[in-house]
């Protein structure tokens, strides 16, 4: 009888195990390989869900590359949510988007290396890879992360402005060597 119970209870926990991993397989193709398709994402997009498609915006955009299983990626959310919030207090026409590296892998790999979080802001209507700017999300607060994309959203005549005020003619030249502080 003993050897009758342990079969059972062999056979139980393998179809156990199978069923879980079946019912995961399938939550995730159903919605968990997005992070910002909840509520809580506030003005977060996920690309590909619900017609968001940032390749097609022609506003300023802000956009996130993250693997949903990704530990930092899904710590990070909250601060992304966040500086999506101030920025656009500031900025209310650029768009915050998210891609899921999982989701959509040939984008993630036009954009460049596998390294997620990765921000690429795109301070006009192009969506090309070499017209990002990389905003490094570094370890500074929502303040210091909010600061670097204002500047790298700067506009052509924001950055003339600014080249005006230090006096130098060198500075539209620097947008993309700026350190980010």
């Amino acid at each position: 009888p003993y050897l009758f119970l342990a079969v059972l209870w062999i056979l139980s926990i393998s179809s156990w195990r199978s069923n879980t991993h079946a019912a995961a397989a399938s939550h995730s193709r159903d919605g968990e390989s997005y992070l910002y398709n909840t509520k809580d994402a506030g003005p977060v997009l996920d690309h590909g869900l619900s017609g968001s498609d940032f390749t097609k915006s022609a506003s300023p955009k802000v956009v996130e590359f993250y693997d949903p299983k990704c530990g930092a990626c899904q710590a990070f959310k909250s601060n992304y949510v966040e500086v999506a919030k101030k920025v656009i207090a500031q900025k209310p026409n650029v768009e915050f988007y998210g891609v899921s590296c999982e989701a959509h892998r040939s984008i993630c790999d036009r954009y460049g290396d596998r390294s997620v979080p990765k921000i690429l802001a795109f301070p006009g209507a192009s969506t090309e890879p070499q017209g990002g700017i990389e905003v490094p999300k570094g370890a500074g607060t929502i303040y210091f992360l909010s600061g670097r994309l204002m500047k790298a959203l700067r506009t052509a005549e924001e950055i003339a402005s600014d080249a005006e005020k230090l006096g130098s003619e060198e500075a539209p030249k620097r947008r993309l060597e700026d350190k980010f502080d």
